[in-house]
Parts: C-alpha cells; sequence; structure tokens
C-alpha cells in the first residue's frame, strides 16, 4: 500500500452511510459501550 494514501472510514462501503460530522446520540453511546469488548477484538 501506498504509505501516501490516505482512506477516510467514508470511503469504505460499510461506513458510507455513517455521517462522522454528526455526534453522536446518547441512545448511540449506549448501544455502542453495550457491546463487549471480546465480541469486537475477535472476528
Amino acid at each position: 500500500m501506498n504509505p501516501g494514501l490516505r482512506i477516510y472510514p467514508s470511503e469504505i462501503g460499510q461506513f458510507g452511510e455513517v455521517d462522522f460530522w454528526c455526534p453522536v446520540t446518547p441512545a448511540e453511546l449506549k448501544a455502542v459501550l453495550a457491546v463487549p469488548e471480546e465480541k469486537v477484538k475477535t472476528p
């Protein structure tokens, strides 16, 4: 991979619909924090 090449999350298909400029709502934050660490770190 070219070290000068930047790939932004919004350019990746699964993140295409995410508005990274919008603040996270309390409900979204609660949902993210409810996901166990092990589930995030293992495929």
